[in-house]
């Protein structure tokens, strides 16, 4: 599970790099509904998004979102 804080640190490196605005919409979202819902489960967050997604893609966003803050 990756924690509200990595995903808090990505998203604040993101935005002063400008890379924020260059993520694909679905992951903009969900780092903005992460941050917005720190309590939230995986599985409310899925269901929080614009697209419905189970908790496996959660993850698996969350993850990349991470990874690209990483580059």
């Amino acid at each position: 599970m990756v924690s509200i804080y990595k995903i808090k640190i990505s998203k604040k490196k993101l935005k002063k790099e400008k890379k924020f605005e260059n993520l694909p919409e679905n992951l903009k979202e969900l780092a903005n509904l992460r941050v917005q819902n720190p309590e939230a489960s995986y599985q409310e967050l899925g269901g929080m998004l614009k697209e419905p997604i189970g908790k496996s893609g959660v993850s698996h966003r969350l993850e990349k979102i991470i990874k690209i803050a990483e580059e």
